[in-house]
């Protein structure tokens, strides 16, 4: 299993844009950072593993109402998360 993140939609709001990320394994150069860089075009990617991760560091503690993890369509994203 592999797990990618990408920036959120435009009538989504991000808390995490520009918090530091990280995650257990890191595919090719989709860093944790990518996710969160507030670049929508960029994502990122782990590297195939039983448990994969990823997390980031909010800074304070935060009430969080949802959180969505989507496949934003871009073959390199679809190829990483068919892993």
């Amino acid at each position: 299993m592999n797990v990618c993140f990408t920036e959120p939609d435009d009538n989504e709001v991000s808390i995490s844009s520009g918090r530091p990320a990280y995650q257990s394994t890191t595919y090719g150069s989709a860093v944790a950072g990518r996710a969160v860089d507030g670049d929508p075009d960029t994502g990122s990617c782990t590297y195939y593993s039983v448990n994969p991760w990823w997390a980031v560091d909010l800074g304070e503690p935060v009430d969080v109402g949802s959180v969505t993890v989507t496949n934003d369509g871009n073959p390199y994203y679809r190829k990483c998360a068919s892993q």
